[in-house]
């Protein structure tokens, strides 16, 4: 597995199927993260459109990211180190406890 570019397209599908998730599965997604949210249907619909926008967005990256692997090494290993570097902001961010 020491190939950036081959880790890049597995990183590459692997986004986009959670893109796809988030597009299937808006209201899933929605009352995972925001169980309360089920009494009001305005904002569960508005959420809603939030996961569907979320999933684009996921769609977008992890094509961008799968047209990428033919790019040179160097490239693919900046693209990989920024992804890490999102996914662990990210993960930090979830790990906290909330402001609100």
């Amino acid at each position: 597995m020491g190939n950036s570019r081959l880790i890049l397209a597995m990183n590459g599908i692997l986004i986009v199927l959670l893109g796809l998730a988030f597009w299937g599965y808006p209201e899933f997604f929605t009352l995972a993260m925001f169980p309360e949210i089920a009494k009001h249907e305005t904002a569960l619909k508005a959420a809603m459109a939030l996961q569907k926008n979320i999933g684009a967005g996921c769609v977008f990256i992890g094509v961008t990211f799968f047209m990428c692997q033919s790019s040179l090494r160097s490239t693919a290993q900046k693209l990989l180190f920024s992804c890490a570097f999102g996914f662990f902001t990210a993960g930090c961010r979830m790990t906290r406890s909330p402001d609100f």
